[in-house]
């Protein structure tokens, strides 16, 4: 939790936001973290649809790394959803992440019978889309349920209320 902070407070000292935006967003995050939000374990589109919103006011642009194959031929999603910065870094909910690893979460097991691949090949090619709010929501089932909830726990640590 507190290497996690510290990325934070790292991109919004570098970014081009005031002082003021700055002290605001990490004071809601550090609220929020501190009270529940999450954004893995098949919570990521969730969490960055409300990141985006809440948080980084709009300024980022939701981002997936999909397995191409599932994606292509089946309309699937098997990855993670991200923020890509206005410089270009890609964050989710845990902070600044390297776009191999990004990446990386893509790729699959060509022998997981869970998503039926044809070969190594069909495994591990990644591309990364911008989905619209509205095709995570539903294209990822959490984001039904979730959103709402993640919503909610940025705005009340913005607003300086209960989170919960």
């Amino acid at each position: 939790m507190k290497q996690l902070m510290e990325n934070w407070r790292t991109f919004l000292k570098e970014s081009s936001w005031s002082q003021a935006d700055r002290e605001a967003a990490y004071a809601i995050l550090s609220k929020a973290y501190d009270t529940g939000f999450v954004g893995v374990g098949g919570q990521c589109g969730g969490a960055a649809i409300a990141m985006n919103d809440v948080v980084l006011k709009r300024r980022a642009k939701i981002i997936a790394a999909v397995n191409k194959y599932l994606w292509e031929t089946q309309n699937r999603i098997a990855g993670h959803v991200a923020l890509e910065m206005p410089d270009g870094e890609v964050w989710d909910a845990e902070g600044p992440l390297p776009l191999e690893d990004f990446k990386a979460f893509g790729m699959l097991d060509a022998e997981d019978p869970d998503y039926n691949l044809p070969n190594e090949q069909a495994a591990e090619e990644v591309v990364i889309i911008r989905p619209t709010e509205q095709e995570i929501a539903s294209l990822f089932g959490e984001c039904d349920v979730s959103l709402g909830k993640k919503i909610n726990i940025l705005k009340q640590a913005a607003e300086g209320g209960a989170v919960g």
